[in-house]
């Protein structure tokens, strides 16, 4: 299958979703305007009775002068013209003094309120719907983005951003939201192009991978494997596809250098597929100028033939990344299509796409038999050396489907 045969008719899919629109329940949301907008001022007065002077809260300069030079919290980084007060650093200074851990949540809270709950009030319509757009051509690994608004960075992470989620229904009376996520899609689609022995069991015997690796890395067993060495395991791995440095790793879970590059020498000992996978990608890249996806997608990556060692280093993770990520979301699009063809005469709608996740709302009398359609769908999308893996989940409303 050509990437001509995946996209063109994958508009005609677009535009049924973008037509379906997804339900909100309009009060939920003001509610929760409210509740953030009263959190918000709350924390506002608690900042200014622990800070010496007056500040705007939005300006990194004023901050970084209260924070460093008043009351003298040790500079961990700077930005350009003046130390940083990044969320890592702020992180980094927490129980230095009580106001950092409220200046975080005062950021966290102006974003829900003001970059999702107050646009997204704005766009329901009077039927109580909000319409998203999607897009094709916005990225360039060939991920399928929605904008106006764009709801697929809702955060999920955060407890305020979960409850936006909540707002979210079936325009169904007793309807469900359904939520069906590829398990891991990268690392196994990381091991079909790598064709890593060790990828390869692990997925075949349907292992946790993350898990799997831990005990590679820290040399112990799988039972003996705690929350810890799989978070540390889990960054590595996506880290992998992502390009990660030493230096990257070493931030990202608070290890040294050199334990960092260790895990990572580490890792492709155990899957040395998966580095000559790399290694082959940049060499054919390096020479054609471009890298290609699993049917076709190209993305031209001149980054790699910079003289500049900052853009050559993008241009070698933008290059691996292209192709794993860019593999997967054409995985992703072929299962849009077949859930397309194969959901006609159904009243239940697919509603949104938000990278390795399919929205769908559900009407309460298709529940059982879509669910069993949705899974075949996607697993049957494309054979791979490993076997594809969908996770289902259903609630009222988004929230409860994210659980």
């Amino acid at each position: 299958m050509a990437l001509l045969d995946i996209d063109l008719p994958l508009l005609d899919v677009l535009k049924d979703m973008e037509s379906a629109g997804l339900k909100v329940d309009r009060e939920r949301l003001e509610d929760l305007q409210e509740e953030v907008q009263d959190a918000v001022d709350d924390l506002e007065r608690k900042i200014e009775d622990l800070l010496p002077v007056r500040v705007n809260l939005n300006s990194p300069r004023q901050i970084a002068f209260v924070l460093y030079e008043k009351l003298g919290l040790p500079v961990i980084k700077r930005a350009k013209t003046h130390p940083s007060t990044s969320e890592k650093t702020l992180r980094k200074l927490v129980g230095l003094h009580p106001v950092v851990e409220h200046l975080l949540d005062y950021r966290e809270l102006t974003k829900v309120l003001n970059s999702y709950i107050i646009p997204l009030l704005s766009a329901v319509r009077e039927d109580g719907k909000i319409y998203t757009k999607f897009s094709l051509v916005s990225t360039q690994t060939g991920r399928i983005t929605a904008v106006e608004p764009n709801l697929q960075t809702i955060p999920i992470r955060s407890l305020w951003g979960r409850q936006i989620r909540s707002a979210f229904i079936s325009r169904f009376p007793g309807g469900y939201i359904l939520s069906a996520d590829y398990s891991q899609i990268e690392l196994r689609v990381l091991a079909h192009l790598s064709q890593d022995p060790g990828l390869i069991s692990a997925f075949e015997r349907g292992e946790d991978i993350h898990t799997s690796t831990a005990g590679l890395l820290f040399g112990i067993s799988r039972e003996d494997v705690g929350p810890k060495e799989r978070d540390i395991a889990k960054r590595v791995n996506f880290g992998i596809v992502y390009g990660i440095t030493p230096q990257g790793l070493a931030e990202d879970v608070d290890l040294t250098h050199g334990v960092a590059k260790d895990f990572i020498d580490r890792y492709f000992q155990m899957y040395p597929g998966v580095k000559r996978f790399i290694s082959d990608t940049l060499a054919d890249a390096r020479k054609r100028g471009w890298v290609e996806t699993m049917f076709g997608h190209r993305r031209y990556v001149p980054e790699l033939r910079s003289k500049n060692r900052v853009r050559r280093s993008f241009g070698e993770r933008a290059a691996v990344n292209t192709v794993i990520q860019g593999s997967a979301a054409e995985i992703m699009k072929i299962a849009m299509l077949n859930l397309h063809r194969r959901m006609k005469g159904y009243r239940s709608r697919m509603i949104l796409q938000i990278h390795d996740e399919l929205l769908f709302d559900v009407h309460p009398e298709e529940l059982e038999e879509l669910r069993a359609l949705i899974v075949s769908a996607m697993t049957e999308a494309v054979r791979l050396s490993v076997p594809l893996e969908v996770d289902v989940r259903i609630g009222r409303d988004w929230l409860e489907a994210s659980k």
